[in-house]
């Protein structure tokens, strides 16, 4: 069998696998995803892209790799619900949410929703990686399901960096609620 064939043209990983490595790791798995992704776009197309810029720069690559896996799903046949273009701007947007928050509202609010951010931007991720496991034929994503100690060390940095950002974000809300709750004459 061609090697070419037998390999997924993108990166297979489970969704509890996804979601664990998303959340835990305060978002930062997202950039190991497009780097995934695009690290095996390389290898199965020959073309020569730079995973690594073009995880580090996600936002301007976003619309052309959800494009490709739209690609790839609909020359096996594989049914998507989304489309490359609303699931990129969904994803933009959701990306500079937290930056306009942090800039025009409160640094403390941001780190607040933060959750939420990260829980949308996750939930992007999954319904394009369920299109990519169904098209490689390994819809359940099996055999990408088992945690590394790699991915522990990121769950663990990342639940630390949340723990010490909600600390700090909880003890400087009262005073910024003061503000917001305090009428000016």
């Amino acid at each position: 069998m061609n090697e070419a064939i037998a390999r997924p043209d993108f990166y297979i990983v489970s969704s509890r696998k996804l979601i664990l490595l998303s959340v835990l790791s305060a978002g930062l798995y997202m950039l190991a995803w497009f780097y995934q992704h695009w690290h095996a776009y390389r290898r199965v197309t020959g073309k020569p892209v730079w995973p690594v810029i073009r995880a580090a720069f996600a936002v301007f690559f976003a619309y052309s790799l959800f494009s490709k896996i739209r690609g790839g799903a609909q020359a096996r046949g594989v049914a998507m619900g989304w489309s490359p273009l609303a699931m990129t701007v969904l994803f933009i947007l959701v990306g500079i949410g937290p930056v306009y928050a942090a800039f025009f509202v409160s640094t403390t609010l941001c780190t607040a929703i933060a959750p939420i951010w990260v829980g949308i931007q996750t939930w992007i991720l999954l319904c394009i990686q369920k299109t990519v496991n169904a098209a490689g034929g390994d819809p359940l994503g099996a055999s990408n399901s088992g945690m590394t100690w790699v991915n522990g060390v990121w769950m663990t940095l990342g639940v630390s960096w949340m723990t010490i950002e909600f600390t700090v974000a909880l003890a400087l809300m009262p005073d910024t609620l003061q503000g917001w709750l305090t009428p000016t004459l």
